[in-house]
């Protein structure tokens, strides 16, 4: 298992989400993985287990949601600018396996997530992954499995959002552990705060998919951070709590959480051991707490009101800022059809 100490996981640097190479076989006629997928179908993708370190071996299967089924689906950064993950270094070539074998290239945060994803479960899972499940040099399937995003999240029952915040980094998992655990120790409270702000400025919060991906998920989504884990909504409760804290506001103690934060002044607190931490949480925590607020509302927005809650997001394809608020709003008209052969 990897340090959770380390920063900056030793995976490579691709500007694409994936690239794909068939290994040759002289019998074989495949040049893709890819199928043609009848109007219900999606695929998933099935993680083999192994150890941290050894190469990613990956099973690519067709499903129909009308049928169902169990799987989870991940959310994450493609290619994350925060330096949670070294791009500087060359990926290892991943195997998806099937009737034929075609050798893979993940950018280095999908890499991340599934290593450390395959510890945390260490029987296969079956995952949909946009990058790995959608033909992305297909622009009508990319257009008709965008326009099924509602269902992929919120149609099955089974289906589990798991968040992928990235590897443990700047005394991240100090900050993780005391939102979980609620335990903290007066003389680390200025470092609490400050890692809690570093913690919040991840790519993650700031990606525009993830306002649909919460939103639509029936299930409590579940935030990875490296080995670390915790639900949502405790994760967004706890952040409430912190700022509620950082203001001044004495109604925030839950059962004893964070007794020693709770407990202090912080206001009173020196500038030398708090810094500038506190005003720049509130302002990072706004974005969960916004994030949280139209998880709760569902479906109830209007698309004009979703531009607007996501207008700071962001998004790799612009038409995303469109396209990417589709599955979760309302339209007092015809629905805007997804077409990324449009020019922006």
């Amino acid at each position: 298992m990897a340090s959770d100490s380390a920063c900056g996981l030793g995976v490579g640097d691709t500007n694409t989400s994936t690239s794909i190479t068939p290994r040759p076989r002289r019998d074989s006629r495949l040049e893709s993985p890819y199928r043609a997928l009848e109007p219900t179908q999606i695929r998933i993708v099935e993680i083999l287990p192994g150890e941290f370190q050894q190469p990613i071996q990956l099973v690519l299967k067709t499903v129909d949601l009308k049928d169902e089924p169990a799987y989870e689906a991940l959310s994450y950064v493609w290619t994350p600018t925060d330096g949670t993950v070294d791009v500087s270094k060359t990926l290892e070539t991943v195997t998806l396996k099937g009737s034929q074998d075609f050798a893979i290239q993940l950018t280095a945060n999908l890499d991340a997530a599934i290593r450390y994803l395959r510890q945390h479960k260490p029987s296969p899972c079956a995952l949909w992954i946009d990058a790995l499940c959608i033909n992305q040099s297909l622009a009508a399937e990319r257009n008709h499995q965008v326009g099924l995003m509602s269902k992929i999240y919120s149609s099955a029952k089974q289906v589990l959002i798991l968040i992928w915040l990235g590897p443990p980094c700047q005394d991240s998992a100090f900050a993780f552990e005391t939102l979980s655990s609620g335990h903290l120790k007066r003389r680390a409270i200025g470092r609490f705060i400050a890692a809690v702000e570093l913690l919040l400025r991840r790519d993650w919060f700031g990606r525009l998919w993830i306002a649909q991906e919460l939103t639509l998920s029936r299930q409590e989504p579940i935030i990875h951070h490296g080995s670390q884990t915790i639900g949502w909504d405790t994760f967004a409760q706890s952040i409430e709590i912190v700022v509620r804290r950082i203001k001044g506001r004495e109604n925030c103690v839950i059962d004893g959480y964070l007794p020693e934060f709770t407990a202090t002044n912080i206001r009173d607190t020196s500038a030398d051991h708090i810094g500038s931490h506190p005003p720049a949480v509130v302002a990072q925590a706004a974005i969960v707490l916004s994030l949280r607020d139209m998880r709760s509302v569902g479906f109830e927005a209007r698309f004009g009101r979703r531009m607007l809650h996501t207008a700071y997001s962001r998004a790799t394809d612009p038409r995303d800022r469109v396209y990417g608020l589709l599955g979760f709003s309302r339209f007092h008209r015809a629905a805007i059809i997804p077409d990324y052969k449009k020019p922006y």
